[in-house]
């Protein structure tokens, strides 16, 4: 009975393109799914808030941002799942608090306005103690 072994050769080309599907499938299935919230806050009479406290919290530490001088916040590349949102006055008050779900490669659009929804009553109030 004789052996027979079969060689193949392939060309140095399809080897260096099947490494490189490899790796790239690899690297998009280990990616964390991330997304965004984003949106304005306005003050009760309407008007835009500048630099309001926002704090989104997810797991861990809060991230934490102040709006821009048109009320716009942004806070991007956030895990998804849900996060909870704060919104604080410019005195450093606690004034609204939002839930929302972030989705995969989404921009969560989460708009508030002071006054228009009020704290639950079993919750306490905090203040933010600024530098």
């Amino acid at each position: 009975m004789t052996n027979i072994i079969y060689r193949f050769r392939l060309p140095a080309g399809y080897c260096l393109l099947v490494l490189l599907i490899l790796t790239s499938t690899i690297a998009m299935v280990c990616e964390p799914r991330r997304g965004s919230i984003e949106g304005r806050v306005f003050g009760e009479d309407g008007t835009p808030l500048a630099s309001a406290p926002i704090i989104a919290e997810k797991e861990g530490p809060g991230i934490f941002l102040r709006t821009d001088d048109q009320g716009y916040y942004e806070i991007m590349r956030v895990d998804t799942g849900t996060w909870r949102v704060e919104f604080y006055d410019l005195q450093g008050w606690l004034v609204g608090l939002e839930t929302v779900v972030v989705r995969a490669n989404e921009a969560t659009m989460l708009n508030f306005t002071v006054g228009e929804n009020p704290l639950p009553d079993d919750f306490f109030p905090g203040r933010l103690i600024f530098p």
